[in-house]
């Protein structure tokens, strides 16, 4: 007798333990939805977009959407912020880890060879009263290995004085032994530093710098040396660096640049450095000083993303419009400048890839009144070129007031 009520506890205990376990399941599923405003979802195709919300220090939800079908990983692993989360990205994320604070953009961070990962920041470290000396810091991860090797590599005797300059490196390739870093930085003039100490002073841009300098570097990971290759003087006010964008491709590198321009004012160029040929030149992207901040690499085409800029030759972008720039970094040209209406109103456009003929984005919005104040509201978009339209626009309810991070991947890259 006291047998069977025993079985029959256990029974009813185990039915409830699961029937919890489904219920919880449920509403954190409800927590995630994803309403299609316009349009498909199929138009998604090939491609998924992935948003991780950070619940806690140990806990991070991924929800991914796909043409067809929308799921939910509770214990992903975390990735880093200004990444797209791709399992290359998030494979390479205990190498990422060195850069916990100021501004990086960890896409021109990272490396990857045959079987490691290898991130790169510079910084400024205090060398005496006047200057700052350049260290490499740099973390290598093996894919056999758990351990990451971690360590800072000096640069050489320049200095480098953060409230003097404007500057940004990309690390551009990876041997057995050596790595290489391309760094370009604009000098704050010493007339504009003493002006600026006048808090009435408006100065002019050609005012600002006095110099920009590119320069090459190779350390060797066995010795752990540095290597100043070569360095190149330009005049800063016929050009100085936009650190917004930076990245290398095919053992190049390239950085957004404001380009003096021949009628009046300055024009938003690439500046291309070639370091097997020794050589560097612009790409002239066809707009003035323009709003970039976002882009993309795909098979040797550059897909630049602007919310604005300083109009005259360029053509006004209304409210919930964004310019696409398109550059064959092969051929050195814009193939064309488009503009998509894409309804972000003024939304951050938080990531975009061009696949094919269609441009996606994610952007975030932040509602301030009504039941959903404090809430951030994600949104996603797919434009078709050939149609030149918005073909689908979906808005994601996280449930959450905490930032995530987001990725727009395709099938082989999950």
């Amino acid at each position: 007798m006291n047998k069977n009520i025993g079985k029959k506890f256990l029974s009813v205990v185990c039915v409830g333990l699961l029937g919890i376990g489904i219920s919880l399941f449920n509403l954190g599923k409800n927590n995630e939805e994803v309403e299609d405003l316009y349009g498909k979802r199929s138009e998604l195709g090939d491609v998924n977009i992935l948003l991780q919300n950070n619940k806690g220090m140990y806990e991070t939800n991924e929800i991914k959407i796909s043409n067809d079908d929308i799921s939910i990983d509770y214990m992903a692993k975390q990735g880093v912020p200004n990444f797209n989360l791709s399992k290359n990205n998030i494979e390479g994320r205990s190498a990422l880890e060195i850069h916990t604070y100021g501004f990086v953009d960890y896409s021109a961070a990272l490396l990857k060879d045959d079987d490691r990962f290898a991130a790169v920041r510079l910084n400024n470290e205090y060398a005496d009263e006047d200057n700052y000396e350049l260290v490499a810091n740099i973390k290598i991860k093996y894919d056999n290995k758990d351990k990451v090797e971690s360590y800072n590599v000096s640069l050489g005797d320049q200095s480098v004085n953060s409230t003097r300059v404007v500057y940004s490196s990309v690390p551009i390739s990876i041997d057995k032994d050596n790595l290489y870093i391309v760094t370009l930085k604009s000098c704050y003039s010493q007339e504009y530093m003493k002006k600026r100490e006048n808090a009435d002073y408006e100065g002019s841009v050609s005012d600002d710098f006095d110099k920009t300098e590119l320069n090459l570097y190779k350390i060797n990971l066995s010795s752990k040396n540095s290597k100043h290759i070569l360095s190149k003087e330009l005049d800063g006010k016929d050009i100085y660096i936009k650190n917004e964008v930076c990245f290398a491709n095919k053992n190049k590198a390239y950085f957004l640049v404001n380009e003096k321009d021949k009628e009046k004012g300055y024009k938003s160029s690439l500046l291309v450095f070639d370091p097997f040929r020794k050589e560097i030149k612009t790409i002239d992207l066809g707009t003035k000083e323009d709003n970039i901040k976002k882009f993309s690499v795909e098979d040797n085409k550059l897909l630049l993303f602007s919310h604005g800029g300083i109009e005259g030759k360029n053509i006004k972008l209304n409210n919930g419009e964004a310019r696409e720039i398109l550059v064959d970094l092969e051929s050195s040209k814009v193939e064309y400048i488009n503009h998509i209406k894409i309804d972000a109103n003024g939304d951050d456009i938080l990531q975009v890839r061009k696949v094919g003929n269609k441009v996606y984005y994610i952007t975030i919005g932040y509602d301030e009144k009504g039941k959903d104040a404090g809430k951030y509201f994600y949104y996603i978009g797919v434009f078709d070129e050939n149609k030149n339209e918005v073909v689908y626009k979906g808005r994601i309810d996280q449930n959450t007031n905490y930032y995530g991070e987001v990725g727009i991947v395709k099938e082989n890259e999950l």
